[in-house]
């Protein structure tokens, strides 16, 4: 518990400090990336698409995510820290508890060394306190290893869809899940049978993708334009009674 904490406390220190070095350093701290970010988040809190902002190329629900920047410059900044200690406790919670031995005096599990192998790394406390947000990301596809372990193949797919919607690169651990689900089925087991499973996580991952991606139709009002000829409909008086 104390891990989680002193290193949460320890990335706020770090954006406020980044704060300190925007303001009076000529080398920003804040990562460049996070500009555009909340610039994105201001139009579209101001009703325009985030995409107006020049090298916006990230998912809507990011914009949507840090609209609060508009009031709160740092608020996605604490977001991002906030991902990153999750993932810590999420890579502890993953890992085995097989001990390790540290001077023979005291056996120390495994997963803790994993935990803060992430959580006190300068590296990863530096990408998220600028404004990075792979921590996001990161968070996503642990959550999917989650619920893989936990059986949950749907909830997994889904995951993994919003994931690559996020970025795509997570594309490329498809093949990878695909054949640990192949190879987690029981000996003995009929091939449609040990086809189930990746199918199933296939299905919610293109779902959740093409669900989050698709853009709805938009119709198109045909405006009538006046006529470029005089009406000729002049009215005619009648007969003086």
């Amino acid at each position: 518990r104390n891990l989680f904490l002193g290193s949460g406390l320890l990335r706020v220190l770090l954006v406020f400090f980044g704060l300190w070095q925007d303001s009076f350093s000529d080398v920003k701290y804040t990562d460049i990336d996070y500009v555009v970010f909340s610039d994105a988040a201001r139009f579209l809190a101001e009703g325009r698409s985030p995409f107006d902002r020049a090298t916006y190329r990230y998912s809507p629900f990011l914009s949507v995510l840090l609209l609060p920047n508009v009031f709160c410059p740092i608020w996605g900044k604490l977001i991002f820290c906030f991902a990153d200690v999750f993932v810590g406790w999420l890579v502890m919670s993953l890992n085995t508890k097989s001990p390790v031995s540290v001077s023979n005096a005291e056996s120390i599990p495994w997963d803790f060394w994993c935990a803060v192998s992430w959580l006190l790394n300068p590296f990863t406390m530096t990408i998220s306190t600028r404004g990075n947000g792979e921590a996001v990301v990161i968070l996503m596809l642990l959550f999917q290893l989650w619920a893989l372990r936990s059986g949950r193949t749907v909830a997994a797919g889904v995951i993994y869809g919003l994931a690559v919607h996020w970025r795509v690169y997570p594309a490329i651990y498809a093949l990878s899940t695909a054949l640990s689900l192949l190879g987690s089925a029981a000996p003995g087991r009929t091939l449609p049978s040990r086809l189930a499973p990746p199918a199933k996580f296939a299905a919610a991952a293109g779902a959740a993708f093409l669900g989050l991606t698709t853009r709805p139709a938009r119709t198109t009002a045909t405006t009538s334009r006046p006529s470029s000829t005089p009406s000729t409909s002049a009215g005619r008086g009648g007969p003086s009674s």
